[in-house]
């Protein structure tokens, strides 16, 4: 059964920085009261549960939108034109100052994303960028936090996958 960290029924689909990225829990119910009330301990029956990180862990959109809004500004100061070129590549709408779905940025890897504007502008330095940028604006997912802590808690050990290189990752 596929949930979020809210405990709503998930929809799956593209593992990665999907929206909507799901975490496994072998209950009927979701959510901590769930696994708190669940036979068992926890650890007992776990070896280890792995999160998608964005969409899952974090609030996607709270995160990243601003941070790529910034990148793309700070990699094409004053040159509308080359902000709007670099955003089409990396499937951002500035007008809306959101990511699409099934965006490049969305789902590339930082090499990858680089590499794709760097006829524009200096892909390396836009990534840095977005890196240092979305630090200023980390949002948990609703209920992430607790649902970590009470895992903790359980010593149930927990993994993050991302394709987010390791700095950005560790951050």
């Amino acid at each position: 059964r596929k949930v979020n960290s809210d405990g709503a029924e998930g929809t799956g689909g593209k593992a990665g920085k999907d929206r909507d990225g799901p975490m496994l829990l072998p209950t009927a119910e979701c959510g901590t009261a769930a696994l708190a009330s669940a036979g068992g301990s926890l650890a007992s029956r776990f070896d280890a549960i792995v999160f998608d990180k964005d969409g899952t862990l974090l609030d996607f959109s709270a995160t990243w939108d601003k941070a790529i809004y910034e990148a793309i500004e700070q990699s094409a100061p004053d040159d509308l034109n080359k902000q709007a070129a670099v955003a089409s590549l990396l499937g951002y709408d500035l007008s809306r100052r959101t990511a699409q779905l099934d965006a490049p940025i969305v789902h590339a890897s930082n090499t990858e994303l680089a590499a794709l504007v760097d006829g524009l502008v200096d892909g390396e330095r836009l990534v840095k960028c977005c890196t240092t940028a979305v630090l200023q604006h980390l949002t948990p997912a609703a209920k992430a936090t607790e649902l970590l802590l009470h895992l903790r808690q359980s010593r149930v050990p927990v993994a993050v996958a991302t394709n987010d290189d390791e700095p950005a990752a560790l951050a």
